[in-house]
């Protein structure tokens, strides 16, 4: 996963589709709390979930938790 080193925002992983061989994960980030859908997995890297270990390196703290 390549992720922006500056990313600040929600991001969210979601299931896709009803099907057992149609559905797929996605990625989405989105730019305030009005989710499309409903969410398997949430990460919300924007508040203080992460600053006391990881400052604002966002790319580490999300490959460190996945």
């Amino acid at each position: 996963m390549s992720l922006s080193p500056h990313l600040a925002t929600s991001m969210i992983l979601w299931r896709r589709g009803n099907e057992p061989h149609t559905e797929k994960l996605e990625i989405v980030t989105i730019p305030n709390q009005d989710p499309p859908r409903s969410p398997i997995y949430i990460n919300d890297i924007w508040h203080y979930a992460f600053n006391f270990q990881y400052h604002t390196i966002n790319a580490e703290y999300l490959t460190a938790i996945t």
